[in-house]
């Protein structure tokens, strides 16, 4: 993923999603603001970027909540190496309502990339 998602990723995210490409094609330029370069995001930055989603900042979002953040982060780094692209990020953006409690992530791993 460069500037733009690749054809396998649309593809990939319009059968997971039903999303249109002008959708995903919008989520991802906003994904992708503030990023300096970067394509994945390391904690910090994914929690930025959830509160940036939902319209709030990242200070206002409460401990406890970023502390399901944190299983919810692990479930997406499904190879551990800290960071998640795109595809994981918009899929929990898509399918986990905000305020999510971790305890229902077993069973969304089918959506997993």
């Amino acid at each position: 993923m460069g500037s733009s998602l690749s054809a396998e990723d649309l593809s990939w995210l319009k059968e997971k999603t039903g999303e249109s490409e002008s959708i995903l094609n919008k989520a991802y330029k906003d994904y992708k603001k503030d990023m300096n370069g970067a394509t994945e995001l390391n904690f910090e930055n994914f929690c930025a970027k959830i509160a940036q989603f939902q319209g709030r900042y990242v200070e206002d979002i409460p401990d406890q909540e970023k502390e399901g953040f944190k299983h919810l982060f692990r479930a997406f780094d499904r190879d551990g190496n800290g960071f998640i692209n795109f595809r994981s990020f918009f899929i929990k953006e898509f399918f986990i309502p905000e305020g999510y409690n971790h305890h229902g992530i077993s069973n969304r791993n089918e959506l997993n990339p």
